[in-house]
């Protein structure tokens, strides 16, 4: 053949590729697109699929120019003969691959993919064998362009006739040479590709991405399924929380991530090739989910990393929307422990979700998994519907602080309700109105304590006026009958709450006895203690009460005292003990742990004084008789 020179005007057309394009690793993209494609075409014409080498600058150097870099893709694909070449490598936006439905991978877009490779070479040769030469063309055909020439030679290739196939390499800028190593290549290249048709090795090295007949091929229901390969293509240690595919114009899947990692942006693909990862799931479902997409065709940017906004990309958003409320919905019919993992890990985003979607919140409340108020290791959540197969009262309690609310929770524990915990504002009005929906009440603990004890208050209890004279003019009385027989005395703060800081018991009312009063009042002081649990405080708009349970076996001894003709003081002194009591509790958190040591300390301290007054030691005799009554009572 003859030699052949075509003057190309580069770098006008550069200016455009560079706008274009962010990186100069994008012709690696587009140079094994090219390089599949043909292999493609090959083995529709009878040949057998061989795989594509990729050598990169670590492997190959030019034996001169300062053994500057070379890179080269080579593939035994369907070849290009002398007017292919100079049909297709000379003309820009002339792309020659076949058109049809079927006859092609269908890969290629625009026709000027191939001139990215002047972003990181300054010299490009492409040698070239046709599967099917026309007889009388030369075997093998070169073609060869340097950039600061613009002059594009086309020439009989030096040497044997290779197989059919081409063979693209590139004399690299030293200043990019650093993209183009083993790893970088391979790197990049993986993660463009989500599958190739054919092997594809760097450096000897496999590429490693999955290989499929056909871009309908699926990859989401092979081995381990959508999750593997998400963890793999996002690089995550775990696998999602979970993953479902879902239904677009192509294949999808979404996925919940696993807990303490980023969100990434959806990835699509287009017939394998990654075109963008951006946000197209709404807020606030893009901070806990992800997803892969692989359409078949959409409109893309010129640049072929991003989507044109029309009617395609508006229906590809939807779909993933649905898709990603009906991934929720499907949580339902998975086994609780992973609907419990979801939610401890991305339980606020989903709120948020169910908050905006009566459909879903439909769907999926019943099923939320709402943490207890009083976990076990084998239980830490209980469903609405689990309340309303177990038809507790139907009705739901809540609880805002687990010290301050926690003397009310365990109330309802011993009457046999369930108190859940929500912090959340938001989380509490979606319970409402999920609670609502399934024919539930939701009552807080403390609000149901005090509507329980303005209808349980005894008025003509004798009671009453004991404990009246030994509290501040600020605090109110009541004498109530609470099934909860447990607690003798409750502070309650219905108004600004706790009035400072509790720094302990105020013991004065004990250390200021005499010995005999004393040795009597530890014993009562002792039973009391013990008999309480964390007391707390709340809020109303009535001031403060101390609330007086006559159930409790405590009190009823100390009526049964009132009533026996028990001296007044004794009376009353027990009475400040109580509510002495009740007000560290009402202003201190404390679990159970911390509860039994402050029992030990303060007996303790109460021994040691009641030792310290000892009868015997201190010369002061006894009174037995009174020691006994005041023990009695």
């Amino acid at each position: 053949m003859r030699n052949i020179e075509i003057s190309t005007d580069v770098n006008s057309f550069l200016s455009m590729v560079e706008s274009l394009f962010d990186s100069p690793t994008v012709l690696l993209r587009e140079l094994l697109q090219n390089a599949l494609e043909a292999t493609f075409q090959a083995v529709r014409a009878g040949a057998h699929a061989s795989p594509i080498h990729i050598r990169t600058p670590d492997a190959i150097t030019s034996p001169g120019d300062g053994a500057r870099g070379v890179l080269s893709v080579s593939d035994h694909g369907v070849g290009m003969t002398e007017a292919d070449l100079e049909r297709s490598l000379s003309s820009v936006f002339f792309s020659g691959w076949p058109t049809g439905s079927g006859e092609t991978l269908g890969i290629g877009k625009f026709g000027f993919g191939f001139y990215t490779v002047f972003l990181a070479a300054d010299e490009v040769s492409v040698t070239s064998q046709a599967l099917q030469a026309p007889d009388g063309e030369a075997t093998s055909v070169c073609w060869s362009l340097r950039r600061d020439e613009g002059i594009a030679r086309l020439r009989a290739a030096e040497g044997a006739p290779q197989p059919h196939g081409t063979s693209v390499a590139l004399l690299i800028d030293p200043r990019r040479e650093h993209l183009f190593t083993t790893e970088s290549v391979l790197e990049y290249l993986r993660d463009a590709y989500l599958y190739a048709p054919f092997p594809v090795h760097v450096d000897g090295v496999p590429l490693g991405v999955p290989k499929v007949e056909g871009w309908r091929d699926s990859l989401f229901a092979r081995g381990g399924g959508a999750a593997d390969l998400m963890r793999d293509r996002f690089g995550w240690d775990e696998k999602p929380l979970h993953a479902q595919p879902v239904e677009i114009d192509g294949e999808g899947v979404l996925a919940i991530i696993p807990d303490g990692v980023p969100a990434p942006p959806v990835t699509v693909y287009r017939r394998g090739i990654k075109v963008t990862a951006e946000e197209l799931l709404p807020y606030p479902l893009n901070y806990f989910m992800c997803g892969i997409v692989n359409v078949e065709d959409i409109e893309l940017k010129p640049d072929r990393a991003g989507l044109r906004n029309d009617e395609r990309y508006t229906r590809l958003r939807q779909n993933l929307f649905d898709g990603a409320k009906e991934l929720l919905k499907g949580l339902t019919g998975r086994p609780g422990s992973t609907l419990e993992r979801v939610f401890d890990a991305h339980g606020e985003q989903i709120t948020r979700v169910m908050g905006k979607s009566p459909d879903l919140r439909r769907a999926l409340g019943p099923h939320l998994p709402l943490p207890l108020y009083f976990p076990s290791p084998t239980r830490r959540h209980v469903t609405v519907a689990e309340i309303l197969e177990q038809d507790r009262g139907r009705t739901v309690y809540w609880a805002y602080d687990r010290g301050v609310d926690q003397l009310f929770a365990d109330r309802v524990r011993y009457l046999g309700g369930t108190s859940i915990l929500l912090k959340d504002r938001r989380m509490l009005e979606l319970v409402s109105s999920i609670c609502a929906e399934q024919g539930l009440t939701l009552r807080h603990v403390v609000h149901d304590y005090i509507a329980e004890t303005r209808s349980s208050t005894v008025s003509e209890s004798p009671l009453t006026a004991l404990f009246e004279s030994v509290v501040e003019d600020d605090c109110s009385v009541l004498c109530v009958e609470d099934l909860d027989d447990r607690v003798p005395v409750k502070l309650i703060s219905v108004g600004a709450g706790p009035a400072g800081e509790a720094t302990g018991i105020d013991l004065s009312v004990l250390l200021d006895s005499d010995w005999r009063q004393l040795e009597n009042d530890v014993d009562f002081f002792s039973s009391s203690l013990a008999s309480l649990s964390s007391l707390s405080a709340t809020s109303d708009d009535d001031g403060w009460w101390v609330v007086v349970n006559l159930r409790n076996a405590i009190i009823r001894d100390l009526s049964t005292s009132l009533e026996g003709g028990c001296s007044a003081e004794t009376l009353e002194r027990h009475a400040r003990i109580m509510v002495a009591l009740a007000k560290f509790m009402a202003q201190t958190s404390i679990g159970a742990e911390q509860f039994e040591r402050l029992n030990s300390e303060v007996l303790s301290v109460l021994h040691d004084s009641l030792a310290a007054r000892d009868p015997v030691a201190s010369g002061v005799p006894s009174n037995d008789g009174v020691a006994s009554n005041e023990s009695e009572s």
